[in-house]
């Protein structure tokens, strides 16, 4: 091979490529360059202990020098073992050893050994030693040792040692070591290992490590080490702190609330916000099993959890001395109490009813009901309540006859039937946990 370079430099005698040297570097203005030291550029340098400087490289296949001030264009790479200033292009991959302010485009691979201020686009991988500002843009991966900023969008994942901060979208994962600010968009899954301020979206589970400032919305998973101020939106939300926001999803649990729990299930620690479910459980707050009775003629059994101050119903009803067409219903129901002394409190309650026939193959519409209560207790585990209560009947096909005693408005329409009326409730509850 280096037998062969003289030939070819006698046929590149035309090109302006006199050399201008300078204190640091021999500057090469136009390079031809066949493989790592044999090039135009290092024939006029010389020596090779100098220190060479491309401004406009072309290499076939492969060129090496130690800086770029220019642009470098290689079938199979671009290898500048110092820094790189301008455009890179190559067929297999493009290195700068130190630090670049460039755009390197590759199909393999880019390579920035400590810091990168640009943009790299590469078919396989993007590879920054340490800081990274600009954009990244891989088929399957992008890499920054230490802290990156602005833009890293990857087919398969892209990973920050520290800290990032802007956005990152990836097919499969984005993961920071440390803190995050900015938006992470993946199929699968966002890391944030410290402390994340923005927003969170994938396919599968975000989780941050410290605290998070900003929404989390995954298909499965969200999960907060610390507390959370703003809205998790998942099948489970975890929080291992204080949740002051929202949590939405089939599970949510936070190790203290003070914000709103929308779920089936919720858990919390302590609870100074609002639970919204079918079951929530809170430390310290018992559950209890509600057995009462109304005048349609029903008995209704629920089990009532939720805070100190917000409970949560859900439950069965049966009607078996009623002459209405639907015999049971299913209910869920929200409500509030407080105390008036150490055993007396009042409150007030929510219920929506689905209607069913006797052999639960009709739905009968739902039944809305309002209800005020008193509540005495007899002992620490029994008491009993009672009060008025306000039902609305909404139904396609009952008009609530045998259910409603009477009523105070009823009507047709083209909807269906409506039909409201007073009535009164007594109950008994028991304790069934100790809190």
């Amino acid at each position: 091979m280096h037998r062969l370079f003289p030939l070819a430099l006698s046929l590149l005698l035309a090109v302006p490529a006199t050399a201008q040297t300078s204190e640091d570097y021999v500057r090469v203005p136009f390079n031809v360059s066949l493989w790592r030291g044999v090039s135009l550029g290092d024939a006029v340098a010389g020596d090779t202990s100098r220190r060479v400087l491309h401004h406009v490289s072309l290499n076939l296949p492969l060129g090496q020098a130690d800086r770029l001030e220019g642009v470098a264009v290689g079938v199979f790479g671009t290898v500048y073992e110092e820094s790189a200033y301008g455009l890179q292009v190559a067929g297999l991959g493009n290195v700068a050893g130190e630090e670049a302010e460039a755009i390197q485009v590759a199909g393999l691979a880019n390579v920035v050994g400590k810091h990168m201020r640009g943009v790299q686009a590469s078919g396989l991988a993007n590879v920054v030693g340490e800081r990274m500002s600009g954009v990244q843009v891989s088929g399957l991966a992008n890499v920054v040792g230490e802290r990156g900023g602005f833009v890293q969008a990857a087919g398969l994942a892209n990973v920050a040692g520290e800290r990032f901060g802007g956005v990152q979208a990836a097919g499969l994962a984005n993961i920071t070591g440390d803190a995050f600010w900015g938006v992470q968009a993946s199929g699968l899954a966002n890391i944030a290992g410290e402390e994340a301020v923005g927003i969170q979206s994938a396919g599968l589970a975000n989780i941050v490590g410290d605290e998070m400032r900003g929404v989390q919305s995954a298909g499965l998973a969200n999960v907060t080490g610390d507390d959370m101020v703003g809205i998790q939106g998942a099948v489970f939300n975890v929080v291992g702190g204080t949740l002051r926001g929202v949590q939405a999803g089939v599970v949510n649990v936070a190790a203290e609330s003070a914000g709103l729990q929308l779920g089936i299930v919720n858990v919390a620690g302590e609870q100074r916000g609002i639970p919204v479910g079918l079951y929530s459980r809170t430390d310290g707050v018992p559950v209890r099993l509600d057995v009462w009775t109304d005048e349609t003629a029903a008995l209704h059994v629920g089990i009532r959890s939720g805070s100190a101050t917000v409970a949560n119903y859900v439950g069965v009803s049966a009607r078996p001395f009623s002459g209405a067409a639907y015999r049971w219903s299913v209910f869920a129901g929200l409500g509030v109490e407080r105390s008036l002394g150490p055993r007396t409190a009042w409150g007030g309650d929510a219920f929506v009813h689905g209607l069913f026939a006797e052999d639960f193959g009709d739905v009968g519409g739902a039944l809305v009901r309002l209800r005020a209560t008193l509540t005495q207790a007899l002992s620490d585990r029994v008491a009993v309540f009672g009060g008025p209560a306000l039902s609305l009947l909404l139904s396609d096909d009952f008009d609530g006859d045998g259910l409603a005693p009477f009523s105070v408005y009823d009507d047709v329409t083209d909807d269906g039937f409506v039909r409201l009326w007073p009535g009164l409730e007594a109950g008994l509850r028991l304790r069934i946990t100790d809190g």
